[in-house]
């Protein structure tokens, strides 16, 4: 059947899921992770939000970390909450100086309330006019 599938366009394939540990955030997208305190903006920098890091991405799509509720898409559209099945919160936050951005170049591909699994796609970084493009989490 997976033949026909193929030859005739059927359903594309769904990636394989991932396998994820309990209390365990993995990374929302490839690329060198830089440390909290090295991030420029104060309000990372200083764990105003908590505890994470950053990430100079090496791909273009950022994905979920866990598997969860996305809590909450910002109204820029440069930030996605998800909180996982065992309760954490983590903020995907696009970028340095984004907010200014408005939502301009931004296409969440969740929303608030949508359930997902560990790797699934939310943000596509293609084609961002981002000038400092490090992902603090």
């Amino acid at each position: 059947m997976g033949f026909f599938k193929s030859l005739f366009g059927g359903a594309k394939e769904e990636a394989p899921a991932v396998v994820t540990e309990k209390n365990t955030v993995y990374s929302p997208l490839k690329g060198t992770v830089i440390p909290l305190a090295e991030i420029a903006d104060g309000v990372f920098s200083e764990g105003i939000l908590g505890q994470g890091c950053g990430i100079r991405p090496d791909c273009s799509v950022v994905t979920s970390p866990v598997d969860g509720t996305i809590s909450q898409v910002a109204d820029t559209k440069h930030a996605v909450g998800v909180t996982s099945k065992d309760g954490l919160e983590i903020l995907i936050h696009v970028g340095l100086d984004t907010v200014a951005m408005n939502g301009k170049g931004f296409t969440p591909l969740v929303k608030e309330g949508d359930k997902v699994k560990c790797g699934k796609s939310c943000c596509p970084l293609t084609g961002r006019p981002l000038q400092r493009p490090v992902i603090p989490m």
